[in-house]
């Protein structure tokens, strides 16, 4: 019984090899389409470069009562932007591992229209984000208050902490630098443009068309073979 159904199977293998090469003008025609269609999608489709770069939160401690803002809240923080969700483009903001650094990726049609997209993104992080009028308030009170202490500390007879006063005029430095060029972000390389189109990829697109033609092809012939079989066996 066993030896039969091995024959069996070796003879069916046979027929569906005969099968594929009496349809082989049906297989390769519909490779070739799904293969020249794949090609030419991969050529028409608009491409896609990516302009990226490093950055790190910028150190605006007398708001925020640390040292960077986390990635993690630019990251939340640029999803829900309402501005950036009417973008025709795509922005990533990638964590690094074992980093307060993260990375930025924005996409565009060329090399030229990433990196402006790149510099516009950019703008909107440092400028709009997390209400720039708002922290410029504050740290203009909290540089008053900085110059109101040193000037009584002055005045008085009291003994003067001298790490206190250099951490507050290192602070108050901080906080004119800032206010002079207000940055909620810093890139920390340059921005580095593809050299290739991420999308589309030829090549891979073609790959695919081929495979999907070949199988496709070989599951048409078999249905086709077993119609024309079974309208045989209808008519004898």
């Amino acid at each position: 019984m066993e030896e039969k159904k091995m024959n069996s199977d070796e003879i069916d293998l046979f027929e569906i090899f005969q099968t594929l090469y009496k349809q082989k003008v049906l297989i390769l025609t519909i490779t070739a389409v799904f293969t020249f269609l794949s090609l030419i999608i991969s050529i028409v489709m608009p491409k896609t470069y990516i302009a990226q770069a490093i950055f790190e939160g910028k150190n605006v401690s007398a708001i925020f009562e640390r040292k960077n803002i986390s990635v993690l809240e630019i990251q939340e923080a640029i999803k829900v932007y309402e501005k950036a969700k009417k973008l025709d483009y795509k922005i990533k903001i990638i964590p690094l591992k074992d980093s307060n650094r993260g990375r930025i990726e924005v996409s565009g049609r060329s090399q030229e229209e990433a990196k402006k997209n790149f510099l516009h993104v950019l703008n909107i992080i440092n400028t709009e984000l997390f209400n720039i009028k708002e922290l410029r308030e504050n740290l203009n009170l909290r540089k008053e208050s900085i110059n109101k202490f040193l000037q009584e500390s002055n005045r008085s007879n009291a003994i003067i902490d001298i790490k206190n006063i250099a951490d507050l005029l290192t602070e108050k430095e901080q906080i004119e630098k800032w206010l002079n060029e207000p940055k909620i972000i810093e890139l920390r390389t340059n921005v580095i443009v593809s050299s290739d189109p991420v999308k589309p990829k030829p090549l891979l697109y073609t790959a695919i068309g081929f495979t999907t033609g070949i199988f496709l092809g070989m599951f048409v012939a078999l249905l086709r073979e077993a119609i024309q079989r079974r309208k045989l066996d209808q008519v004898t």
